[in-house]
């Protein structure tokens, strides 16, 4: 796997977010271009700090970075809550990625935040309902309430119907998160590793196009550091480096 030169595409990355945030300060633009940019500004600081750990090894800025894109989807949520605007593809619930990035980033208070915010209303045409299930079951956990478990265990056997009997990694692992269960959740990771890396070398065959996105998230496991910190909250047992997933990165 070649290796592009991150320093290039942290600054084009970094470049395409400022551009974005200068957007929106422009006033009485509608609602759905802002739901826009702020979906993409997302993106692209998840891109500029990958890119930037990668450059540099400095693990402070990358989860500045991915505060910064946990922070935009927050907003996203914020302000279609505020307008009472219709779920649709830029705020779906399945876009779960800003998620992770607040978790991976260590902003536990933005992640309560944007899982409080984020809709119960699957939009058919614009997520897929496996995503939709496991981003409402990663929201049950961020928010940590147990009184709420019977609610948690109905988005998980939601996520095994919608796949109709095929396995997934991710529901296996978070039904291990959920039963504290370690070698179910060690077994899970290593098959959810193995699935990403197949995605990623598939992807390098098809993608004529290599974005910001393609060319560091390949690199880098932001889903997962987020996933090895809801494990340690449940008491499990973690190592110190695992691929895609540097200790450097992880927050404390």
């Amino acid at each position: 796997m070649s290796v592009p030169n991150m320093r290039a595409i942290e600054l084009s990355a970094s470049s395409k977010a400022g551009e974005l945030a200068r957007e929106l300060e422009v006033g009485h633009r509608p609602p759905e271009e802002v739901e826009r940019i702020l979906f993409h500004l997302s993106r692209y600081a998840r891109a500029a700090g990958i890119a930037h750990l990668l450059a540099y090894a400095d693990g402070a800025t990358f989860r500045q970075h991915l505060l910064r894109s946990g922070e935009a989807r927050r907003q996203l949520l914020q302000l279609a809550r505020q307008q009472g605007r219709p779920v649709n593809r830029f705020t779906a619930t399945g876009n779960y990625g800003p998620l992770c990035d607040a978790l991976a980033a260590g902003a536990d208070e933005t992640a309560r935040d944007i899982a409080r915010l984020s809709f119960t209303e699957h939009v058919r045409r614009d997520e897929y309902e496996d995503d939709f299930h496991y981003a409402r079951f990663l929201g049950w956990l961020v928010a940590g309430d147990e009184a709420q478990r019977a609610e948690a265990e109905g988005f998980l056997d939601a996520f095994e119907r919608v796949l109709q009997g095929e396995s997934s990694p991710r529901l296996d692992l978070c039904r291990a998160l959920m039963a504290h269960e370690q070698e179910g959740l060690d077994s899970a990771l290593k098959a959810l590793l193995e699935e990403r890396e197949r995605h990623f070398h598939a992807k390098a065959k098809s993608w004529s196009v290599k974005d910001e996105h393609y060319e560091t998230e390949r690199f880098v496991f932001v889903e997962g550091l987020a996933l090895l910190r809801l494990a340690e909250r449940r008491g499990l047992s973690v190592q110190a480096e695992y691929l895609f997933m540097p200790g450097l990165a992880r927050a404390s």
